[in-house]
Protein backbone atom coordinates (compact mmCIF):
# COMPACT_ATOMS: atom_id res chain seq x y z
CA UNK A 1 0.00 0.00 0.00
CA UNK A 2 2.60 1.98 1.09
CA UNK A 3 4.26 1.33 -2.61
CA UNK A 4 1.49 2.42 -4.49
CA UNK A 5 0.70 5.30 -2.47
CA UNK A 6 4.67 6.71 -3.22
CA UNK A 7 4.48 5.60 -6.87
CA UNK A 8 0.92 7.40 -7.16
CA UNK A 9 3.06 10.07 -5.94
CA UNK A 10 5.55 9.96 -8.27
CA UNK A 11 3.23 9.37 -11.63
CA UNK A 12 1.93 12.90 -10.14
CA UNK A 13 4.84 14.55 -9.81
CA UNK A 14 6.13 13.27 -13.02
CA UNK A 15 2.67 14.61 -14.52
CA UNK A 16 3.20 17.93 -12.97
CA UNK A 17 6.46 18.35 -14.45
CA UNK A 18 5.40 17.19 -17.58
CA UNK A 19 3.02 19.64 -17.54
CA UNK A 20 4.85 22.28 -16.63
CA UNK A 21 7.44 21.49 -19.40
CA UNK A 22 4.90 21.20 -22.08
CA UNK A 23 3.27 24.67 -20.45
CA UNK A 24 6.84 26.58 -20.31
CA UNK A 25 7.75 24.84 -24.15
CA UNK A 26 4.06 26.23 -25.53
CA UNK A 27 4.95 29.70 -23.60
CA UNK A 28 8.14 29.57 -25.70
CA UNK A 29 6.58 28.54 -28.98
CA UNK A 30 4.00 31.45 -28.53
CA UNK A 31 6.65 33.69 -27.89
CA UNK A 32 8.38 32.83 -30.74
CA UNK A 33 4.96 33.36 -32.93
CA UNK A 34 4.63 36.52 -31.33
CA UNK A 35 8.40 37.70 -32.30
CA UNK A 36 7.87 36.35 -35.61
CA UNK A 37 4.51 38.35 -35.73
CA UNK A 38 6.27 41.19 -34.93
CA UNK A 39 9.19 40.79 -37.28
CA UNK A 40 6.86 40.29 -40.32
CA UNK A 41 4.67 43.27 -39.06
CA UNK A 42 7.90 45.93 -38.86
CA UNK A 43 8.81 44.20 -42.52
CA UNK A 44 5.64 45.03 -43.80
CA UNK A 45 5.62 48.52 -42.00
CA UNK A 46 9.15 48.99 -43.47
CA UNK A 47 8.13 49.19 -47.34
CA UNK A 48 7.44 51.84 -49.50
CA UNK A 49 4.08 50.34 -50.93
CA UNK A 50 0.79 50.69 -49.36
CA UNK A 51 -0.48 47.28 -48.04
CA UNK A 52 -4.04 46.76 -46.21
CA UNK A 53 -5.35 43.22 -45.12
CA UNK A 54 -9.24 42.67 -44.69
CA UNK A 55 -11.20 39.44 -43.52
CA UNK A 56 -13.71 38.20 -45.57
CA UNK A 57 -15.94 40.35 -44.85
CA UNK A 58 -13.70 42.83 -46.03
CA UNK A 59 -12.85 44.30 -42.59
CA UNK A 60 -9.39 46.09 -42.04
CA UNK A 61 -7.77 44.49 -39.87
CA UNK A 62 -4.04 45.72 -40.94
CA UNK A 63 -2.80 48.86 -42.17
CA UNK A 64 0.69 49.56 -42.67
CA UNK A 65 2.60 52.80 -42.14
CA UNK A 66 3.11 53.27 -46.40
CA UNK A 67 -0.77 53.02 -46.75
CA UNK A 68 -1.25 56.11 -43.86
CA UNK A 69 1.63 57.89 -46.09
CA UNK A 70 -0.13 57.45 -49.58
CA UNK A 71 -3.92 57.57 -47.84
CA UNK A 72 -3.72 59.98 -45.13
CA UNK A 73 -5.41 57.40 -42.48
CA UNK A 74 -4.04 56.42 -40.02
CA UNK A 75 -4.35 52.77 -39.18
CA UNK A 76 -6.42 53.76 -36.05
CA UNK A 77 -9.01 55.33 -37.96
CA UNK A 78 -8.87 52.58 -40.67
CA UNK A 79 -8.83 49.17 -38.12
CA UNK A 80 -12.46 47.94 -38.04
CA UNK A 81 -13.75 49.45 -40.72
CA UNK A 82 -14.86 48.17 -44.00
CA UNK A 83 -12.87 48.83 -47.65
CA UNK A 84 -16.97 50.10 -49.09
CA UNK A 85 -17.51 52.55 -46.07
CA UNK A 86 -16.84 55.40 -48.59
CA UNK A 87 -13.17 55.49 -47.53
CA UNK A 88 -10.76 54.68 -50.66
CA UNK A 89 -13.54 54.43 -52.69
CA UNK A 90 -11.70 52.65 -55.91
CA UNK A 91 -12.52 54.02 -59.41
CA UNK A 92 -11.61 52.71 -62.86
CA UNK A 93 -10.40 54.49 -65.57
CA UNK A 94 -14.19 55.42 -66.87
CA UNK A 95 -15.12 56.54 -63.31
CA UNK A 96 -17.15 54.22 -61.99
CA UNK A 97 -16.43 53.25 -58.42
CA UNK A 98 -15.46 49.59 -57.93
CA UNK A 99 -16.73 49.42 -54.23
CA UNK A 100 -19.73 47.34 -55.08
CA UNK A 101 -19.47 44.68 -57.88
CA UNK A 102 -16.23 45.89 -59.13
CA UNK A 103 -14.03 45.32 -56.08
CA UNK A 104 -10.62 44.30 -56.80
CA UNK A 105 -9.90 42.50 -53.03
CA UNK A 106 -13.29 40.96 -52.84
CA UNK A 107 -13.00 39.52 -56.61
CA UNK A 108 -9.34 37.86 -54.87
CA UNK A 109 -11.24 36.43 -51.88
CA UNK A 110 -14.11 34.94 -53.87
CA UNK A 111 -12.31 33.56 -56.32
CA UNK A 112 -9.30 32.36 -54.85
CA UNK A 113 -7.05 34.02 -57.33
CA UNK A 114 -4.42 36.43 -57.52
CA UNK A 115 -5.55 39.77 -59.60
CA UNK A 116 -3.60 42.91 -61.25
CA UNK A 117 -1.59 45.08 -61.29
CA UNK A 118 -4.44 47.54 -62.29
CA UNK A 119 -4.22 51.07 -62.29
CA UNK A 120 -7.22 52.71 -60.93
CA UNK A 121 -8.03 56.34 -58.65
CA UNK A 122 -8.09 56.62 -54.88
CA UNK A 123 -9.83 58.82 -52.32
CA UNK A 124 -7.19 60.14 -49.79
CA UNK A 125 -8.64 61.50 -46.55
CA UNK A 126 -8.36 65.35 -47.75
CA UNK A 127 -11.02 64.38 -50.48
CA UNK A 128 -8.64 64.11 -53.50
CA UNK A 129 -7.65 61.31 -55.61
CA UNK A 130 -4.07 59.67 -56.66
CA UNK A 131 -3.61 57.08 -59.15
CA UNK A 132 -2.48 54.23 -57.81
CA UNK A 133 -1.58 50.70 -59.18
CA UNK A 134 -2.95 47.80 -57.65
CA UNK A 135 -2.38 44.14 -56.85
CA UNK A 136 -4.38 41.90 -54.92
CA UNK A 137 -4.61 38.31 -53.38
CA UNK A 138 -6.26 36.20 -51.53
CA UNK A 139 -4.80 35.68 -47.79
CA UNK A 140 -5.41 32.12 -46.51
CA UNK A 141 -4.56 29.78 -43.34
CA UNK A 142 -3.17 26.59 -42.66
CA UNK A 143 -5.63 24.48 -44.41
CA UNK A 144 -5.33 26.74 -47.19
CA UNK A 145 -9.01 28.56 -46.69
CA UNK A 146 -9.41 31.79 -47.48
CA UNK A 147 -9.57 33.67 -44.39
CA UNK A 148 -9.42 37.16 -45.93
CA UNK A 149 -7.30 39.53 -48.39
CA UNK A 150 -4.84 41.54 -49.32
CA UNK A 151 -4.18 44.61 -51.37
CA UNK A 152 -0.57 46.15 -52.42
CA UNK A 153 -0.98 49.06 -53.90
CA UNK A 154 1.76 52.29 -55.05
CA UNK A 155 0.89 55.94 -55.88
CA UNK A 156 1.88 56.06 -59.40
CA UNK A 157 0.28 59.67 -59.78
CA UNK A 158 3.60 61.07 -61.14
CA UNK A 159 4.44 58.41 -63.77
CA UNK A 160 0.59 58.61 -65.12
CA UNK A 161 0.98 62.06 -65.15
CA UNK A 162 4.73 61.76 -67.28
CA UNK A 163 3.21 59.19 -69.64
CA UNK A 164 0.44 61.57 -70.62
CA UNK A 165 3.10 64.24 -71.08
CA UNK A 166 4.63 61.92 -72.94
CA UNK A 167 2.07 60.85 -75.21
CA UNK A 168 0.88 64.15 -75.69
CA UNK A 169 4.71 65.11 -77.13
CA UNK A 170 4.32 62.16 -79.14
CA UNK A 171 0.82 63.45 -80.73
CA UNK A 172 2.33 66.46 -81.18
CA UNK A 173 5.66 65.03 -82.90
CA UNK A 174 3.78 62.81 -84.69
CA UNK A 175 1.76 66.21 -85.97
CA UNK A 176 4.62 67.82 -86.92
CA UNK A 177 6.14 65.02 -89.00
CA UNK A 178 3.08 64.39 -90.41
CA UNK A 179 2.45 67.94 -91.76
CA UNK A 180 6.03 68.63 -93.29
CA UNK A 181 7.50 67.90 -96.89
CA UNK A 182 10.41 66.10 -95.71
CA UNK A 183 10.04 62.38 -95.39
CA UNK A 184 11.46 61.13 -92.21
CA UNK A 185 12.65 57.43 -91.05
CA UNK A 186 13.55 56.41 -87.75
CA UNK A 187 15.71 53.15 -87.02
CA UNK A 188 16.12 52.24 -83.45
CA UNK A 189 19.19 49.97 -82.04
CA UNK A 190 18.34 46.63 -83.38
CA UNK A 191 17.87 49.10 -87.56
CA UNK A 192 13.97 48.51 -86.57
CA UNK A 193 11.63 51.15 -88.75
CA UNK A 194 9.73 52.46 -85.70
CA UNK A 195 8.12 55.64 -87.91
CA UNK A 196 8.00 56.54 -91.39
CA UNK A 197 6.13 59.83 -92.23
CA UNK A 198 3.10 60.56 -94.77
CA UNK A 199 5.49 62.20 -96.81
CA UNK A 200 8.16 59.40 -97.34
CA UNK A 201 5.40 57.45 -98.03
CA UNK A 202 4.60 59.27 -101.30
CA UNK A 203 8.46 59.90 -101.83
CA UNK A 204 9.38 56.25 -102.00
CA UNK A 205 5.81 54.76 -102.52
CA UNK A 206 5.94 52.98 -98.96
CA UNK A 207 2.57 52.24 -96.29
CA UNK A 208 2.89 50.73 -93.22
CA UNK A 209 3.64 47.66 -93.81
CA UNK A 210 7.15 48.08 -93.43
CA UNK A 211 6.96 50.10 -89.82
CA UNK A 212 8.77 47.50 -87.57
CA UNK A 213 10.61 45.55 -90.03
CA UNK A 214 14.68 45.91 -89.72
CA UNK A 215 15.78 47.33 -92.65
CA UNK A 216 17.86 44.65 -93.55
CA UNK A 217 15.15 42.36 -93.45
CA UNK A 218 14.33 44.09 -96.68
CA UNK A 219 14.77 43.08 -99.93
CA UNK A 220 17.86 43.96 -101.54
CA UNK A 221 15.85 45.95 -104.12
CA UNK A 222 13.83 47.53 -101.54
CA UNK A 223 13.19 51.46 -102.28
CA UNK A 224 13.94 52.17 -98.61
CA UNK A 225 16.71 49.91 -98.52
CA UNK A 226 18.48 51.48 -101.38
CA UNK A 227 17.21 54.87 -99.92
CA UNK A 228 19.40 54.03 -96.65
CA UNK A 229 22.78 52.62 -97.91
CA UNK A 230 23.09 53.64 -101.51
CA UNK A 231 23.99 56.97 -100.14
CA UNK A 232 27.11 55.02 -98.13
CA UNK A 233 29.32 54.26 -101.44
CA UNK A 234 31.74 57.38 -101.29
CA UNK A 235 32.41 56.31 -97.57
CA UNK A 236 36.07 55.46 -97.38
CA UNK A 237 36.32 53.88 -93.95
CA UNK A 238 37.62 52.57 -91.85
CA UNK A 239 34.41 50.21 -91.71
CA UNK A 240 33.67 48.04 -88.31
CA UNK A 241 33.90 44.88 -89.71
CA UNK A 242 38.02 45.94 -90.63
CA UNK A 243 38.48 47.41 -86.97
CA UNK A 244 37.16 44.03 -85.41
CA UNK A 245 38.44 41.21 -88.21
CA UNK A 246 34.95 39.98 -88.29
CA UNK A 247 34.57 37.04 -90.39
CA UNK A 248 33.24 34.99 -93.07
CA UNK A 249 31.57 33.44 -90.64
CA UNK A 250 29.66 36.47 -88.84
CA UNK A 251 26.17 36.33 -90.14
CA UNK A 252 26.13 40.30 -90.17
CA UNK A 253 23.84 40.73 -93.36
CA UNK A 254 25.73 44.00 -94.29
CA UNK A 255 29.36 42.37 -94.06
CA UNK A 256 31.94 44.12 -95.88
CA UNK A 257 29.72 46.73 -97.35
CA UNK A 258 30.50 50.32 -98.17
CA UNK A 259 28.86 51.31 -94.02
CA UNK A 260 27.93 48.23 -92.41
CA UNK A 261 26.38 50.24 -89.61
CA UNK A 262 27.63 47.77 -87.36
CA UNK A 263 25.50 49.73 -84.22
CA UNK A 264 21.96 48.88 -85.85
CA UNK A 265 23.56 45.34 -85.70
CA UNK A 266 23.59 44.05 -82.31
CA UNK A 267 22.07 40.58 -82.71
CA UNK A 268 23.81 39.55 -85.75
CA UNK A 269 27.18 40.77 -84.98
CA UNK A 270 30.00 38.35 -83.82
CA UNK A 271 30.64 37.10 -80.12
CA UNK A 272 33.31 39.88 -79.37
CA UNK A 273 31.38 42.58 -80.96
CA UNK A 274 28.98 42.63 -77.86
CA UNK A 275 31.26 44.10 -75.61
CA UNK A 276 31.90 46.75 -77.98
CA UNK A 277 30.16 50.33 -77.06
CA UNK A 278 29.50 52.02 -80.14
CA UNK A 279 29.21 55.33 -79.41
CA UNK A 280 33.35 54.87 -78.24
CA UNK A 281 33.82 53.52 -81.31
CA UNK A 282 36.15 54.69 -84.20
CA UNK A 283 34.47 53.51 -86.98
CA UNK A 284 31.05 54.46 -85.91
CA UNK A 285 32.38 58.63 -84.92
CA UNK A 286 33.96 58.16 -88.67
CA UNK A 287 30.06 56.91 -90.03
CA UNK A 288 28.58 59.16 -88.42
CA UNK A 289 30.43 62.35 -89.62
CA UNK A 290 29.77 60.90 -93.23
CA UNK A 291 26.18 60.19 -92.49
CA UNK A 292 25.33 63.64 -91.02
CA UNK A 293 26.24 65.32 -94.38
CA UNK A 294 24.06 65.84 -96.93
CA UNK A 295 23.90 62.99 -100.04
CA UNK A 296 21.95 63.09 -103.32
CA UNK A 297 20.89 59.51 -105.12
CA UNK A 298 18.35 59.02 -108.12
CA UNK A 299 14.96 57.72 -107.78
CA UNK A 300 13.27 57.13 -110.75
CA UNK A 301 13.01 61.13 -112.29
CA UNK A 302 13.56 62.53 -108.82
CA UNK A 303 16.47 63.44 -106.98
CA UNK A 304 17.09 62.97 -103.19
CA UNK A 305 18.79 64.64 -100.60
CA UNK A 306 19.23 62.10 -97.40
CA UNK A 307 21.35 62.77 -94.07
CA UNK A 308 21.16 61.22 -91.04
CA UNK A 309 21.13 62.31 -87.34
CA UNK A 310 21.81 59.99 -84.23
CA UNK A 311 20.14 59.90 -80.62
CA UNK A 312 22.86 58.77 -78.59
CA UNK A 313 21.59 56.79 -75.58
CA UNK A 314 24.81 55.98 -74.01
CA UNK A 315 23.26 54.55 -70.68
CA UNK A 316 21.43 52.13 -72.63
CA UNK A 317 24.28 51.26 -75.40
CA UNK A 318 21.56 51.86 -77.76
CA UNK A 319 21.69 54.25 -80.76
CA UNK A 320 18.91 54.96 -82.67
CA UNK A 321 19.29 56.82 -86.27
CA UNK A 322 16.81 59.59 -88.04
CA UNK A 323 17.09 59.76 -91.68
CA UNK A 324 15.60 62.97 -93.07
CA UNK A 325 15.11 62.43 -97.20
CA UNK A 326 14.10 66.15 -98.78
CA UNK A 327 12.76 66.00 -102.39
CA UNK A 328 15.40 68.17 -104.36
CA UNK A 329 14.14 67.73 -107.79
CA UNK A 330 12.36 70.80 -108.48
CA UNK A 331 15.40 72.51 -106.72
CA UNK A 332 17.89 70.65 -109.12
CA UNK A 333 16.39 71.57 -112.50
CA UNK A 334 15.24 74.95 -111.68
CA UNK A 335 19.25 75.46 -111.27
CA UNK A 336 19.88 73.67 -114.16
CA UNK A 337 17.28 75.14 -116.09
CA UNK A 338 18.91 78.52 -115.22
CA UNK A 339 22.44 77.61 -116.18
CA UNK A 340 21.60 76.01 -119.20
CA UNK A 341 19.83 79.28 -120.48
CA UNK A 342 22.26 81.13 -119.54
CA UNK A 343 24.75 79.13 -121.34
CA UNK A 344 23.15 78.57 -124.42
CA UNK A 345 23.01 82.33 -124.16
CA UNK A 346 26.90 83.51 -123.82
CA UNK A 347 27.38 80.48 -126.42
CA UNK A 348 25.09 81.44 -129.02
CA UNK A 349 26.88 84.30 -130.23
CA UNK A 350 30.50 83.05 -130.56
CA UNK A 351 29.08 80.68 -132.36
CA UNK A 352 26.85 82.90 -134.96
CA UNK A 353 29.88 84.33 -135.45
CA UNK A 354 31.90 81.45 -135.78
CA UNK A 355 29.22 80.15 -138.58
CA UNK A 356 29.59 83.84 -140.13
CA UNK A 357 33.01 83.28 -140.86
CA UNK A 358 32.45 79.82 -142.01
CA UNK A 359 30.54 81.16 -144.76
CA UNK A 360 32.62 84.41 -145.52
CA UNK A 361 35.38 82.08 -146.26
CA UNK A 362 33.18 80.00 -148.64
CA UNK A 363 32.06 83.27 -150.46
CA UNK A 364 35.88 84.92 -150.66
CA UNK A 365 37.57 81.81 -151.31
CA UNK A 366 34.99 80.10 -154.69
CA UNK A 367 37.55 77.76 -155.23
CA UNK A 368 39.39 76.02 -152.63
CA UNK A 369 41.73 73.04 -151.84
CA UNK A 370 40.01 69.49 -150.84
CA UNK A 371 41.37 69.95 -147.88
CA UNK A 372 40.66 73.53 -147.04
CA UNK A 373 36.56 72.26 -147.93
CA UNK A 374 37.18 69.38 -145.12
CA UNK A 375 38.36 71.33 -142.64
CA UNK A 376 35.49 74.13 -143.22
CA UNK A 377 32.31 70.73 -143.37
CA UNK A 378 34.24 70.01 -139.93
CA UNK A 379 33.78 73.40 -138.22
CA UNK A 380 30.25 73.77 -140.25
CA UNK A 381 29.24 70.44 -138.51
CA UNK A 382 30.30 71.25 -135.15
CA UNK A 383 28.45 74.44 -135.39
CA UNK A 384 25.23 72.56 -135.88
CA UNK A 385 26.16 70.33 -133.16
CA UNK A 386 26.60 72.66 -131.00
CA UNK A 387 23.64 74.45 -132.19
CA UNK A 388 21.15 71.58 -131.20
CA UNK A 389 22.77 70.89 -127.52
CA UNK A 390 21.94 74.56 -127.03
CA UNK A 391 18.69 74.37 -128.29
CA UNK A 392 18.22 71.09 -125.83
CA UNK A 393 19.90 72.89 -123.20
CA UNK A 394 16.78 75.60 -123.92
CA UNK A 395 14.21 72.88 -123.43
CA UNK A 396 15.47 70.62 -120.44
CA UNK A 397 12.27 69.71 -118.59
CA UNK A 398 13.64 66.50 -116.47
CA UNK A 399 16.56 66.25 -114.63
CA UNK A 400 18.66 63.36 -115.69
CA UNK A 401 22.65 62.64 -114.82
CA UNK A 402 24.86 60.22 -116.50
CA UNK A 403 28.24 58.90 -115.24
CA UNK A 404 30.82 60.60 -116.20
CA UNK A 405 33.88 59.24 -114.19
CA UNK A 406 34.76 57.90 -111.19
CA UNK A 407 32.76 59.92 -108.08
CA UNK A 408 31.53 62.64 -111.06
CA UNK A 409 27.92 62.34 -112.84
CA UNK A 410 26.80 64.83 -115.50
CA UNK A 411 23.75 66.34 -116.66
CA UNK A 412 22.57 64.09 -119.64
CA UNK A 413 21.36 66.60 -121.88
CA UNK A 414 19.60 64.32 -124.32
CA UNK A 415 17.55 62.64 -121.72
CA UNK A 416 16.90 65.51 -119.81
CA UNK A 417 15.49 67.66 -122.86
CA UNK A 418 11.91 67.43 -124.19
CA UNK A 419 12.97 67.45 -127.67
CA UNK A 420 13.70 64.49 -129.88
CA UNK A 421 16.85 63.07 -130.25
CA UNK A 422 18.25 63.56 -133.87
CA UNK A 423 21.85 63.06 -132.72
CA UNK A 424 23.97 62.52 -136.24
CA UNK A 425 21.71 65.18 -137.98
CA UNK A 426 23.28 68.18 -139.64
CA UNK A 427 20.41 69.47 -141.27
CA UNK A 428 19.72 72.35 -138.31
CA UNK A 429 20.21 75.48 -139.35
CA UNK A 430 21.79 78.02 -136.97
CA UNK A 431 19.79 81.12 -136.24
Amino acid sequence: MLYISILGFCVLLLSNLLLLYLYSKKTKDLRKKESEIKNLIELLNSVNEGIYITDTDRRFIFWNKAAEKITGYSAKEIMGKSCYDDILRHKDYTGKVMCTDMCPIASSIQNNKTLGPEVVSLKKKDGTRIMVEVMTSPLKNLDGEVIGGIEVFRDVTRRIEHQKQLDRKKKELETVLENITDGVLFLDSDGRIIHINNALKGMLGLDDSVVGKEVFSLPKEHALRNAIFRVDRDFKGPYCWENYGCTGKTDCPEYKSYCCRCWLLSKYGSAERKVINCADCNSFKKAKEFLQKHKELVIGDRVISVCSSFIEKVELSEIWEVILLRDVTAEKLDAVIKLSGAAAHEIRQPLQALVGAVSLLRDEIPVMSKETEKYLDIAERSCFRIDDVLKRLLNITKYKVKYYTEGTEILDVFEASSMEDRRGSSEEEVK
